[in-house]
């Protein structure tokens, strides 16, 4: 537990004339109709903070400032009863761990006239993927300072847990606010129950899928059919929300959408583009990256690394600049010279985060190169806006995770938030283009989804695991006693989170943060009511 008890003397005396100002600098103006304005939160440390996983010793990293939360300014309008913030991505702000990310929530009046809000406040790491799921409460009073209650209560993150409570004042500014509708889901969410009514599928196999702890598991669902079955996430949402409006952090899903789409969205617009060398697009990196093409450092195959050892590289990097250093120069100085050249490039499969990094600084320098245009984004142009334009993708599908500098350079290899809905629709364009490529280079997306033969891609860890193009391949045949080999192409993210394309139309998803990958049990139980191989 850190000791969070409120300041007294000075500090405190401090404190109330800093309260005072505010209130005078704000005109405090509840009217009668729907709330339109500016909410000013003001937060100091929390009444109670309880660690339950601390692995990367982020408390003491942060002593004194992983409790506190900075002052916040959100811009609310109404829509009915549903209360809409209008910034719906991670906001920027001072503090050196935490930013906020506001979700839709809601607003009432009670029996006095007072105005309460309720909305979703999540926490997330400067420069990091994890998600924290906080519930905020606003109590807003005809004039003068309101009261804010903000909690956190779960979320999505392998190596930093905890709970937090915390209370501060709350003042209020009407005016005029223009905010963007209350985003509709494509996919309307049913229940696990009525999933088993519906096919006999057993709900229960799905969520959690056997060898992953159900107190771990964010939220878990099943797309048949056309129709979303998802599981509860009482234990990480709050209550103003369903779980069809949670963040999930992509973490290594990203591998997959970012990198693997970017590099078949460029081979598609230029051909060749695939066997482009990371020496010739980042001179940055050295000499000894000239021989290394795109394709090679996309299926993990550079010939650098220090062990050939499942995941041993990877697991070692975890507290590297890679991942700690705010800047793109920083990180890339890293990713270039922390493995030396072992054997050609192409030879063997070793799982490096810093590969896939070098591959999107690559690609975005050869997006600039073809569009001949400094300002072409790998992300925000080529992906977002080309690509997924058409998708209808909630919000959080714009943001992605960047260096803190002026290279703004996606990560790449993790970063993204998606909601389950996303997921899905994303899923289901990776399936159609597999079937009838329309912006992604053709070889390469049935390559990395509709894979022929015994043994697709590179080997990856396992006889019956492989890797193509940011996607895993895993050989369901012996738990789902086909004749044939059954290579059913999924995307994993760090702490437990999984996107598997079973078939063309049915996709299972799940997000937990114990490091247990386990989901066979889940492709069994949908096998035996709808079989998946013949």
């Amino acid at each position: 537990m850190i000791d969070a008890a409120r300041a007294s003397g000075p500090v405190a005396a401090t404190r109330r004339r800093l309260t005072a100002l505010v209130a005078a600098l704000w005109a405090v103006s509840v009217t009668a109709g729907p709330p339109a304005g500016e909410l000013r939160l003001q937060f100091g440390a929390a009444e109670s903070f309880l660690v339950e996983v601390d692995r990367l010793g982020l408390g003491e990293k942060f002593a004194g400032q992983i409790d506190r939360l900075p002052a916040l300014t959100l811009e609310l309008a109404a829509d009915g009863s549903a209360l809409l913030p209008v910034q719906r991505l991670p906001m920027p702000g001072p503090h050196p761990l935490w930013q906020a990310l506001a979700g839709e929530g809601s607003w009432e009046r009670d029996a006095r006239g007072n105005l309460q809000l309720q909305l979703p406040l999540d926490l997330l790491e400067q420069g990091a993927n994890c998600i924290h799921y906080g519930e905020l409460a606003v109590m807003l009073p005809a004039s003068g300072a309101g009261s804010a209650v903000m909690k956190v209560t779960g979320q999505t993150c392998e190596y930093f847990k905890f709970t937090a409570r915390y209370q501060g004042d709350a003042y209020w500014r009407q005016g005029e606010v223009t905010v963007a509708p209350a985003h509709q889901v494509r996919f309307p969410v049913h229940s696990l129950q009525q999933l088993q009514r519906d096919t006999g599928i057993d709900g229960a196999r799905l969520a959690p899928p056997d060898g992953v702890s159900a107190e771990h598991l964010t939220v878990a669902g099943l797309l048949l059919d056309g129709r979303h079955y998802q599981s509860s996430c009482t234990h990480a949402a709050g209550v103003s929300r369903g779980c069809e409006q949670l963040p999930l952090p992509a973490f290594s899903l990203s591998k997959g959408l970012v990198a693997g789409v970017a590099l078949m969205r460029l081979e598609r617009l230029a051909p060749g583009s695939s066997k482009r060398t990371i020496g010739e697009l980042l001179p940055a990196c050295g000499g000894g990256w000239d021989g290394v093409t795109l394709q090679q450092a996309l299926d993990m195959q550079t010939g650098r690394y220090d062990s050939p050892e499942y995941f041993a590289d990877e697991d070692a990097a975890i507290a590297s600049p890679l991942f700690l250093a705010p800047g793109h120069a920083a990180k890339l100085a890293w990713a270039c010279t922390a493995y030396p050249r072992r054997e050609a490039a192409g030879e063997r499969w070793v799982y490096h985060t810093g590969d896939t990094y070098i591959l999107v600084s690559a690609m975005a320098a050869l997006l600039r190169e073809l569009r001949d245009d400094e300002r072409a984004d790998i992300y925000s142009d080529l992906l977002h806006r080309e690509a997924w334009s058409r998708l209808p993708l909630g919000p959080l599908a714009a943001f992605t995770r960047r260096t803190a500098d002026a290279a703004a350079q996606p990560f790449g290899g993790w970063g993204q938030l998606l909601t389950a809905d996303d997921l899905l629709q994303l899923g289901l364009w990776l399936a159609v283009e597999g079937r009838q490529p329309a912006l992604l280079d053709a070889d390469m997306i049935r390559a990395a989804i509709t894979p022929g033969g015994a043994l697709p891609g590179v080997a990856a860890g396992g006889a019956g695991l492989r890797y193509q193009n940011g996607f895993w391949l895993l050989n369901a045949a012996p738990t789902l006693g086909c004749a044939q080999p059954y290579w059913i192409p999924f995307l994993s993210g760090h702490g437990g989170i999984t996107l598997a394309l079973l078939n063309e139309n049915t996709l299972y998803y799940y997000v937990s943060d114990n490091n247990e990958f386990r989901w066979l049990s889940a492709v069994a139980a949908v096998h035996q009511q709808r079989p998946l191989c013949q």
